[in-house]
């Protein structure tokens, strides 16, 4: 499960409407979207102005990423590593690279008992989001600063690295998602479906998708592993699942 950073602002309203209604594909097909990962979060933050990527130490990581098997045949000769470093700047500056910009993170909601007088069930365990105005996107996991060096992107096991390794997902509104709406017909049936699948402790699982609207420019200076890259942008949908493969749909949340 990934833990989601937060900070607290002002609440946002939100209602569960039953999966494969309309709203579930407002925003597109599943296909758009992706699980955010470290090749992909460093495209968006070079492609969306985050970094400039004139600066050679970040030029030389993002070819490596990017381009690895060209990369290494270039970088030891001065003059085509020179050529092929144009080239590189020329797309990214042109905006030609392909970059995402909708992502998606996956965690796990627990369900407290049923209220029958707000026809819901509130989420326990710490899973609740309370005026949440940000979300983890992304943490590379380490173990310790010794293992800084541990990304395996172009054979570069033990090398420094230079892109930050943590992403935060700032939202233009604040986020409350704290309880399950559902009819008591809808509940009752939910809870005889746990229980046939043992699911003792009432799990679900949340798929949050989000669309990058911008992101916060970094200094090179301050440009290293340790930062935090600032994103911007909406919530686009929450979906939950019966499973943790995402598989079993079981309602899409509308976003206001």
């Amino acid at each position: 499960m990934k833990r989601f950073f937060a900070k607290l602002l002002c609440a946002a309203m939100l209602l569960a409407v039953p999966a494969g209604s309309a709203d579930a594909s407002k925003y597109g097909g599943g296909e758009s979207y992706a699980d955010a990962n470290f090749r992909d979060l460093s495209q968006t933050l070079v492609l969306m102005d985050g970094i400039s990527i004139e600066t050679p130490k970040i030029l030389e990581e993002y070819a490596k990423m990017n381009y690895c098997e060209i990369y290494k045949e270039k970088f030891q000769d001065d003059f085509e590593w020179s050529q092929f470093r144009k080239l590189v700047l020329q797309k990214v500056q042109s905006k030609k690279e392909y970059y995402r910009n909708l992502y998606q993170i996956s965690g796990v909601i627990f369900l407290g008992r049923y209220n029958f007088d707000t026809q819901d069930f509130p989420f326990i365990k710490d899973s609740a989001l309370v005026n949440v105005g940000s979300l983890e996107l992304h943490r590379f996991k380490r173990q310790s600063m010794e293992t800084i060096g541990l990304r395996t992107f172009c054979d570069s096991v033990g090398a420094v690295p230079v892109f930050p390794d943590h992403y935060v997902f700032e939202l233009n509104q604040p986020l409350t998602f704290d309880r399950l709406k559902l009819p008591m017909e809808e509940a009752k049936q939910l809870l005889e479906r746990m229980d046939r699948m043992e699911n003792e402790d009432r799990r679900l699982y949340v798929r949050f998708r989000m669309r990058v609207i911008s992101v916060f420019p970094m200094a090179p200076e301050n440009f290293n592993a340790n930062a935090s890259v600032r994103l911007r942008g909406e919530l686009t949908a929450i979906d939950i699942f019966l499973d943790r493969d995402l598989t079993q749909p079981f309602a899409t949340v509308e976003v206001k």
